[in-house]
């Protein structure tokens, strides 16, 4: 079976976690699902997901980029907040 959600606080304070890479599949990331990932600095989404909750990546102070498939860009900077938009690229 394929994973379709990560749930709330399923990876909170991670503090390994550098990159992450979510298969296509995933179309919903639970709230705070990767908050306090305190080294996260890379995170490629799918371009099923469609509902990131609100504090998914808060405190993630070391996050550089948000990799999105081409032509999706628009989509995730309006779901991501306006702190983070300006880290999605393709």
């Amino acid at each position: 079976p394929s994973v379709k959600h990560i749930g709330v606080d399923a990876f909170n304070s991670c503090s390994r976690l550098t990159e992450i890479s979510l298969p296509d599949s995933v179309e919903s990331l639970g709230d705070g699902a990767f908050a306090q990932c305190l080294h996260l600095e890379k995170i490629r989404l799918s371009a099923k997901l469609f509902e990131l909750g609100p504090e998914t990546f808060s405190d993630c102070d070391e996050l550089k980029e948000i990799i999105v498939p081409s032509g999706y860009e628009q989509k995730f900077k309006m779901m991501v907040s306006i702190e983070l938009a300006g880290l999605v690229k393709s």
